[in-house]
């Protein structure tokens, strides 16, 4: 399944619905940096030869990462109940996604609610509840 991280303006990420990023919100956002590009799908084949395609509005991948090899190193954004998410992302993508939350006045929380220290100085904690999962296209995926 894997790690998520999650760009959102609440206290836990599992609430993010109730203070939400809109989908709009994401859509002018994404449409203001040319690092991504906005392709409402992610796909991936596994090592097994099975192809994985999620569809979903809003869903970009991050063009200048620099592990990106299109179609075999690709990170993911999606955009889902009021909070933007990236699946096992590195320092790199960390770094990319803080940048993001700045511009909506968010954070970066991890599943466990360990939210990571923003370019502003916020520090790192911890003591979120995981509630409930969903499934998510977003992620930084190495298919060889």
């Amino acid at each position: 399944m894997g790690y998520e991280f999650h760009i959102t303006r609440a206290e836990n990420w599992f609430e993010s619905s109730d203070t939400p990023i809109t989908l709009n919100e994401w859509r002018d956002y994404l449409a203001s940096d040319d690092e991504f590009r906005v392709d409402n799908y992610a796909e991936a084949t596994t090592p097994q030869g099975q192809t994985i395609r999620i569809e979903r509005e809003g869903i970009p991948v991050w063009t200048v990462y620099s592990k990106h090899i299109e179609g075999k190193v690709m990170s993911w954004f999606y955009y889902s109940r009021g909070c933007v998410v990236c699946k096992n992302a590195d320092e790199e993508v960390r770094g990319k996604m803080k940048r993001v939350a700045q511009y909506f006045g968010a954070r970066v929380v991890g599943d466990e609610g360990a939210q990571q220290a923003t370019t502003a100085g916020v520090d790192d904690r911890s003591g979120g509840k995981r509630r409930g999962r969903h499934v998510s296209a977003a992620a930084t995926l190495r298919v060889d």
